[in-house]
């Protein structure tokens, strides 16, 4: 990003994938962009959007202490792997807030990605064992669906972690 708040988007002439003879134009005759550079800055644009809002909403749950670690034991290629370093919305705090807080959580619309998030924790282990072929994965080897504080903190309890 420059001084005045502009970004710029670089293409890579020398890419094997850049071409002066093949597929669609990326400058028109007068060196204008066209609907294509448009449309990757518009794309590049709402990236930065949602890094910005991403790093607000990180920020507004550490201050308010909404996350716990995570740690993750997952089967890959018959070896046990840990997974470290992961943090989860805990449910039990977010059910804690005060009222006022919840609401203010909700003036910020951040409730649609706490939402998604603790369903979304669900879903880690059939994601390990779609890559290893659906047999990858057994019950012993895997975090419990993540759905609740109480799994998150059990989690964390097994790999000793606090």
């Amino acid at each position: 990003m420059s001084d005045d708040g502009q970004f710029t988007v670089c293409l890579d002439v020398e890419s094997d994938i850049v071409s002066q003879d093949e597929g669609q134009a990326l400058f028109d005759e007068s060196g204008e962009p066209t609907e294509i550079i448009e449309n990757v800055k518009r794309y590049l644009g709402e990236l930065q959007q949602m890094e910005v809002f991403t790093q607000e909403f990180c920020t507004y749950l550490t201050q308010h202490n909404l996350f716990t670690p995570l740690n993750m034991r997952v089967r890959q290629d018959n070896a046990v792997r840990n997974i470290t370093g992961c943090y989860v919305v805990n449910e039990e705090r977010l059910n804690s807030l005060s009222d006022a807080t919840f609401l203010d959580v909700r003036s910020r619309r951040y409730l649609a990605a706490i939402y998604s998030h603790l369903t979304s924790l669900a879903q880690i282990e059939r994601l390990s064992m779609l890559k290893d072929g659906i047999a990858g994965l057994s019950n012993d080897t895997a975090v419990p669906a993540v759905g609740s504080a109480e799994a998150v903190e059990g989690a964390a309890e097994a790999e000793n972690i606090h």
